[in-house]
């Protein structure tokens, strides 16, 4: 069973997350946190294998928390998830974070992504 971490201060967000992630008929675990502060902590406790984690989050950024739980777990994947107005301006602040490799950015056009999938189903290889 994978451990999943869905980290938005968005309700809303976290729940879409969580039904998509839910119909795709894995097996899965799946936590939710709504701030960075509660991200660190439950991805400690819970030790899962991937963290889809915010950029904005209050008083404390997505990269920030994401490289403060990779100190800690370091083969915890983490992808962030935000639009791309975001992660420019959260990565003005964190260009050293990813250059050095501790968090990578990826631009991923989610939307587009979903509707060619049939069924909305995850890819198949």
């Amino acid at each position: 069973m994978r451990k999943i971490l869905i980290v938005d201060d968005h309700d809303d967000f976290r729940e879409g997350v969580k039904d998509f992630l839910k119909k795709q008929k894995m097996d899965l675990l799946i936590s939710e946190s709504s701030s960075a502060e509660e991200a660190i902590a439950k991805a400690l406790f819970l030790r899962p294998d991937i963290i889809l984690m915010d950029i904005r989050l209050p008083n404390m950024n997505g990269i920030e928390a994401s490289n403060k739980i990779k100190e800690q777990l370091p083969n915890c994947k983490i992808i962030i998830l935000t639009d791309t107005t975001a992660v420019n301006k959260s990565a003005e602040g964190s260009r050293e974070d990813l250059k050095n490799g501790s968090v990578t950015a990826q631009n991923v056009q989610l939307n587009s992504t979903f509707r060619g999938m049939p069924g909305g189903g995850a890819p198949r290889n």
